[in-house]
């Protein structure tokens, strides 16, 4: 491993420029699905998870694309397509559009979650979040079929910490009618 190594008694003068965290830029892509308006996201990093939920994102018939090194267009425009049949998925935040779809839609097909198989990641939270929220979801050949007659905020309380589970809550907990904590 190299090694910085600086000496005191002389200030330090610069720029350092944070790169954006696919984890952070995730649930931001889908969230810009909740308004039809344009959005442009800066500082989007081009890593494949980010350009597999761009896919997706497209494949529901709204227009995502690239700007420049690295923000994101969101074109004005609904959603088209409430499934994402064609898709290969190999990324866990598909979950996240599950949440979104329900809301805005009362329906939605995505496919089950792929990505790295590290530790404990199970998705279990976000079906029962969600079905605490009024969802009636199935699994039926590698997708998750989900629908709901509205939904209803509700408290939800997650056995185990969960980033991307609480992401989805609150992403459909703003298209529920009520408070969802």
């Amino acid at each position: 491993m190299s090694m910085l190594q600086v000496f005191g008694g002389n200030s330090l003068d610069g720029t350092v420029k944070a790169q954006g965290a696919k984890n952070a830029a995730l649930p931001i892509i889908v969230a810009s699905l909740l308004t039809d308006e344009e959005v442009i996201l800066r500082n989007v990093p081009r890593l494949v998870d980010v350009y597999k939920i761009i896919e997706m994102i497209n494949k529901l018939g709204v227009n995502i694309s690239w700007l420049d090194d690295n923000s994101l267009l969101k074109r004005k425009g609904n959603i088209t397509k409430l499934d994402i049949e064609c898709c290969e998925n190999d990324i866990r935040y598909s979950l996240l559009l599950l949440g979104l779809l329900l809301g805005r839609f009362k329906y939605a097909k995505v496919p089950l979650p792929g990505g790295c198989k590290i530790g404990l990641r199970k998705y279990d939270m976000h079906l029962n979040g969600l079905r605490r929220l009024g969802a009636e979801i199935e699994e039926e050949e590698g997708f998750f079929i989900a629908k709901t007659n509205c939904l209803v905020g509700n408290d939800i309380d997650f056995y185990y910490p969960t980033f991307s589970g609480t992401q989805n809550i609150c992403i459909a907990g703003t298209v529920s009618e009520g408070t969802t904590k």
